[in-house]
Order: structure tokens, then sequence, then C-alpha cells
């Protein structure tokens, strides 16, 4: 010490003590094993790295049956994250840039569902049915997710109403919204939408209180539109 010599706090020295001396670059004292080469060590893994001081680093490792364990932790690590992702550990990688992707794209959706704000359907086309109200309305939405969302808010602000929305958008098609307690009456969206649908050639379904079908004929899409209360009509009296 009186040489120079560097000393840490958190290590414990004996009597006597090794000496390392990396002339103009480092020296200090070892409470470390020295052995004159590496493959006395045999296996090896590095642990940790920290700055010892100004431009040194610090190492810090594991060897022999101490690094094999090591290393079998981490095998069985990587075997769990790619068992939870339902990959092979060599494609771990890959599976993690994808779902990073997929993560991006649906933030950039969601953001610009934000950004559009609620939409909410016209209710100026109420018809009624017996006791049923019914909602057929036009819309330029071409994106699933919100036509859910609209279709969501009108089924939880009414009672014993259906809504149909025709979209003539990028997908040209028919969603239907049934409420709760006209679904368990038998009331199925998917049987409206697929009626409706099959005006214009077109063909879908989906769940009970929401489904969508696709328009065969986009130029049918008005005479479907037209025919859309006779159809409803006829499926709640059957």
């Amino acid at each position: 010490i009186a040489a120079g010599a560097m000393a840490f706090f958190t290590e414990k020295y004996g009597d006597i003590v090794r000496v390392v001396d990396v002339p103009g670059v480092s020296l200090e004292l070892c409470g470390g094993t020295h052995v004159p080469t590496t493959g006395q060590i045999a296996l090896f893994r590095f642990t940790h790295e920290t700055g010892a001081a100004a431009g040194v680093r610090r190492i810090e490792a594991v060897t022999g049956p101490g690094a094999y364990a090591l290393i079998r932790k981490l095998e069985g690590e990587l075997e769990q994250a790619a068992g939870t992702l339902r990959t092979q550990p060599e494609h771990l990688v890959r599976r993690i840039e994808q779902l990073l992707e997929e993560n991006r794209k649906l933030e950039k959706r969601i953001e610009g569902l934000l950004r559009a704000g609620p939409v909410q359907p016209a209710t100026s086309n109420v018809q009624r049915i017996d006791d049923v109200d019914l909602y057929i309305d036009e819309s330029t939405l071409s994106d699933r997710d919100q036509i859910g969302l609209v279709m969501d808010a009108f089924r939880s602000s009414h009672k014993r109403a259906i809504s149909v929305l025709f979209t003539n958008g990028e997908r040209a098609g028919v969603h239907v919204a049934v409420t709760d307690d006209l679904v368990q009456q038998g009331v199925k969206a998917g049987d409206i939408a697929s009626a409706i649908a099959a005006v214009s050639g077109g063909k879908g379904g989906g769940r009970p209180h929401f489904a969508s079908a696709g328009a065969g004929d986009v130029a049918k899409l008005g005479l479907a539109r037209a025919q859309a209360r006779a159809i409803v009509e006829g499926l709640l009296r059957r």
C-alpha cells in the first residue's frame, strides 16, 4: 500500500497478499486465487462488471462447477421464456421482435381511435317494431375495432333495441348490434346480419350481440338497406 497499490474495502486480505501490477495501468492488492494459466480454472463465466476507478473496470466471474451451474440456470430461464412466448429458444429474439412490432401497430391503432374520438351512430332513423327500437344508419368507418366500439356504445345506452349499421368505405357491409335483453329472448345479431347481407349476395356472422357481414355486390347495398326493416321484422316475429 505504501508503494501506491489500491486496496478495496469489500475484499478480505490475509497477512500475505499478492500484488497485481500492470505497468502504467494498475497496481492493486488482490485477495483472489492466482493461477499460471486460465486452463487451470477450466470453465468460467463473467457475472459482473463495475468501474473500480477512472478508466479502470473491475470484472467478476464464477469458475468451475459454479460456472456450469450458472449456465444451466440461464439455459433454464431461456427455455422458460421461450415456452411462455410459444417458440423455440433459438427463435426467441425473432419472436420478441415480432411482439414488439405488433405492439407498435396496436399503439398506433389505439392512438388513431382516441384521436378520432367516440363515434355514435345517428339516432334519427329510429323505427318501432312492436316494443323494439330499430336504428338503421350508414357510416364510412372501415376499421372493425372502431365499428365494434360504436356498437358497444349503442348496446350500453339502449334497451330492447337493434342497430343495423351499413358501411360503404373500404369494407362495405352491414353490422348488427342487439341489446342483451333481446339476446336473452333468442334474437341473434348473426341471423340478422346474414339475412340482410344475402340481399347483396354477401355473407357473414358473429356473436348473438354483435355480427358483421360483407356486401357481395356493393351496388345492391342500397337495396339491402331498403329491405332491412322487413327482414328484421320477419325475424322478430317468426
